[in-house]
């Protein structure tokens, strides 16, 4: 089953020291550990065969089963027919 949550980078915190964060960002305080644990990745366009959304840290494993089940065809893809092209 496909992930859920928000993408969100650590990239994001790249600003100055003095600079505001980010709006919505929360991660100036955090370091990089923290930053590492939160990483997430989404891949959930509606073109996509397969809708990825995690948090890279904690679902890695559950990642990389849904892959391997994906490739192995254990896993339905999205049809052609809704991926909304």
């Amino acid at each position: 089953m496909p992930f859920c949550c928000k993408w969100r980078s650590a990239a994001r915190t790249t600003a100055a020291p003095s600079a505001a964060p980010a709006r919505g960002c929360d991660t100036a305080s955090k370091d990089a550990a923290d930053l590492a644990s939160d990483l997430r990745f989404a891949a959930i366009h509606a073109s996509n065969y397969l809708p990825i959304n995690c948090r890279l840290a904690r679902d890695k494993t559950a990642l990389l089963r849904t892959l391997d089940q994906a490739i192995t065809g254990q896993l339905a893809l999205v049809p052609e027919a809704r991926r909304a092209l």
